[in-house]
């Protein structure tokens, strides 16, 4: 597991005029104020993940992709999305939705798969292979190549709460109160269901990255990165996995 901490104090210029161009209003005083700044550690991680998949894209334009649509990779689409890329050859999967809205669908094509040119036949979710269907669908595109991951506050990666078995494939899962109510925080809806892409279908992925963002994630990124290897923090079965890159956005001393 190759694990990358950001910080303010050392963000390259590249980076700042990156930010810049991808938010605008909410860059300026952020780069200009010469202060450490959490929003500037999350640009320069973001830039780093945006650049990581951009040369995975360029060095395999057929590759099948996982998006997760969470907020932790929000900045790194924004910035994805500027980079001279063919998307055409693409095959995007979504790893996860809520079974009564499609709002991570309708996300991913709002802030990235829209505004490139990805061939709309070509994005793929779980709500339309349902369960096992998903796996066997992806297995039958040739596997997915790269899984784009963020870590949720309770240890999840996509919609596998604390307790999932590290042998599941895509399934339907009931999601647990403290991620119904940071969904509904940040989305406005209170969803209680979903269909994801299992642990067991997350190892499949020939290669991961997995952002970790915000410090308020600081306690759980410890035992994912550090701690023992247990279904009660989902993301710990990513060290299981020969290739993956953590990338986060704040330091953990």
């Amino acid at each position: 597991m190759d694990v990358q901490f950001f910080d303010s104090a050392s963000v390259p210029r590249e980076v700042i005029d990156a930010y810049q161009r991808a938010c605008p209003s909410s860059s300026e005083a952020s780069a200009s104020s010469g202060q450490p700044c959490p929003e500037l550690a999350h640009a320069y991680m973001s830039f780093v993940g945006a650049r990581k998949v951009a040369e995975h894209i360029e060095r395999k334009p057929s590759s099948n992709i996982v998006f997760a649509w969470g907020q932790s990779p929000r900045l790194m689409y924004s910035i994805l999305r500027q980079l001279n890329l063919d998307w055409s050859g693409l095959g995007a999967f979504i790893g996860d939705d809520y079974e009564e809205e499609r709002i991570g669908e309708s996300m991913l094509k709002e802030m990235l798969f829209s505004r490139t040119n990805l061939q709309s036949l070509s994005i793929y979710s779980p709500l339309d292979h349902q369960g096992f269907a998903y796996d066997r669908f992806i297995k039958g595109k040739g596997g997915i190549d790269l899984a784009i991951l963020g870590l949720g506050p309770n240890g999840h990666i996509l919609f596998n709460e604390p307790g999932e078995t590290f042998s599941t494939n895509t399934h339907r899962v009931f999601l647990s109160e403290s991620t119904i109510g940071y969904n509904e925080a940040n989305y406005g809806r209170r969803l209680e269901s979903a269909h994801t892409m299992g642990l067991l279908s997350i190892l499949r992925c020939r290669e991961v990255l997995l952002l970790i963002s915000g410090s308020h994630k600081k306690e759980i990124a410890r035992k994912v990165l550090y701690g023992d290897v247990a279904a009660s923090v989902p993301a710990t079965v990513l060290r299981k996995h020969p290739r993956v890159t953590v990338l986060v956005d704040f330091d953990l001393l």
